[in-house]
């Protein structure tokens, strides 16, 4: 089934879909937060995955609208595939990661990629959480495989996420009509130092 093509879209429209990710995470979380109080320990991080995963989607399209913002070409076909795939969201979520740990991790002499490590394992996590499977020579339950501590870990890397960057990123609302020259002058730190290195690891690691 073919799915609705994301193309051309103007600054009001980018912003609204970016905005109802971000509200879409939240509420995920509000909802992974009830389960886990309830000791529903393996579907509450479900949830919180899921949460980081549509808080990565969030993050794309803001960095869609800093481009539009800034007169960059977008590569729309680069966007839908991004957007949908869940391989992709995992790398976002990485992403996530080094733009809040990246400078502590560099401080310590750690290369960024250690911050991508475990891509699969995140996706492989996410299915034990949601369906019986086999291991070790016999089945499991999400409920078995799924500890208090493992969701409670989660459930706050999701929450810490979206109070630190949420706000940040609604602020870029106030780029519209902002031209280059005023939007380099507003923003000269919204990259990270190592952009170079960073923007390698990803590409690296997306999806032809």
């Amino acid at each position: 089934m073919n799915q609705p093509k994301i193309n051309n879209l103007k600054f009001d429209t980018i912003f609204d879909g970016a905005i109802k990710c971000l509200r879409n995470a939240q509420e995920l979380c509000d909802e992974a937060e009830i389960l886990h109080e309830h000791g529903k320990y393996a579907r509450s991080f479900a949830l919180s995955h899921f949460a980081r995963e549509e808080f990565g989607k969030s993050v794309m399209l803001f960095r869609v609208l800093v481009d539009v913002s800034a007169g960059v070409k977008v590569d729309w076909k680069k966007l839908n595939r991004r957007f949908r795939d869940h391989k992709q969201k995992l790398v976002n979520d990485s992403a996530i990661s080094t733009a809040l740990f990246g400078h502590e991790w560099k401080r310590q002499g750690l290369p960024l990629e250690g911050l991508f490590a475990g891509i699969d394992f995140k996706n492989e996590r996410k299915n034990s959480c949601l369906y019986t499977d086999w291991q070790d020579g016999t089945f499991t339950l999400p409920s078995d495989t799924i500890t208090e501590k493992q969701s409670e870990r989660n459930l706050s890397m999701a929450i810490f996420r979206i109070a630190t960057l949420g706000p940040k990123l609604v602020q870029l609302q106030d780029l519209k009509g902002t031209n280059k020259k005023e939007l380099r002058k507003k923003y000269p730190d919204v990259m990270p130092s190592d952009l170079d290195e960073f923007l390698d690891t990803v590409s690296a690691l997306e999806q032809t």
